[in-house]
């Protein structure tokens, strides 16, 4: 037999942050507490009626980075700043009739950036880390690849604007960046946001066009009827 000897301090610390908010009485005690919210979340399931009408309006909320992980620290500081334990507590999105998940990751890497991620949840395809609104075919600062028409792929905004609805983009940073760009951009490195970088690395921006270039003058970008950013830089002297 081997022993096996687990401090047990961390698990106490967790305990009693918890047990501050236990009553005389707990009803999170009881088998018959958790059976009977189970059945009262079936049975509210069971009874809604699916929606079968067309959709007025689509928006697509992103919180960059959102993973199951963050979700569970969101309800955790939310519940907890409300005088709850917090684990219990629900987020707005969570309410929703309808949930799933996505798995972000690129052609080629694992672990996604927010270009090739914006072209998997914006259009359903995946693409190389570093690229947006391009396929799997479309290496990094490959300019030849990018504007191949064949390789560009088109974003739930473009076919928004070809069935007639008005789009809008609105983020907290800039317009150009990586996310926001996987709306309406085909570019080869989401650096690109501008001339100036495009020549940086060795390319032609007449040639290549930037992804602010893109936003301006074609399509769908200069078909967007409402474009808002809030970006703030702060320098630290």
């Amino acid at each position: 037999m081997i022993d096996v000897y687990v401090s047990d301090t961390a698990h106490q610390t967790h305990r009693t942050r918890r047990l501050r908010h236990v009553k005389d009485y707990n009803p999170e005690d009881d088998s018959e507490f958790w059976i009977n919210k189970a059945q009262s979340v079936l049975s509210a399931k069971l009874a809604r009626k699916a929606i079968t009408g067309p959709a007025k309006n689509v928006i697509m909320f992103l919180g960059d980075g959102f993973s199951i992980p963050t979700l569970a620290a969101a309800r955790a500081y939310l519940g907890q700043s409300q005088g709850a334990p917090g684990e219990e507590t629900e987020l707005s999105f969570e309410e929703f009739p309808n949930t799933g998940l996505s798995k972000t990751y690129c052609v080629d890497s694992q672990v996604a950036d927010s270009a090739c991620s914006a072209t998997a949840y914006l259009s359903g395809v995946k693409a190389n880390i570093g690229t947006a609104g391009v396929t799997g075919r479309v290496k990094v600062d490959d300019c030849a690849a990018m504007r191949n028409t064949s390789n560009q792929v088109s974003s739930i905004l473009k076919w928004s604007q070809d069935a007639g609805k008005s789009t809008g983009v609105v983020t907290t940073t800039r317009i150009t960046h990586a996310s926001p760009s996987g709306t309406y951009a085909h570019i080869a490195n989401r650096d690109w946001e501008n001339d100036a970088e495009v020549r940086n690395s060795g390319q032609d921006p007449d040639i290549c066009d930037d992804i602010a270039e893109q936003l301006v003058n074609r399509i769908p970008g200069k078909n967007i009827k409402v474009s808002i950013c809030r970006y703030e830089e702060y320098i630290i002297l």
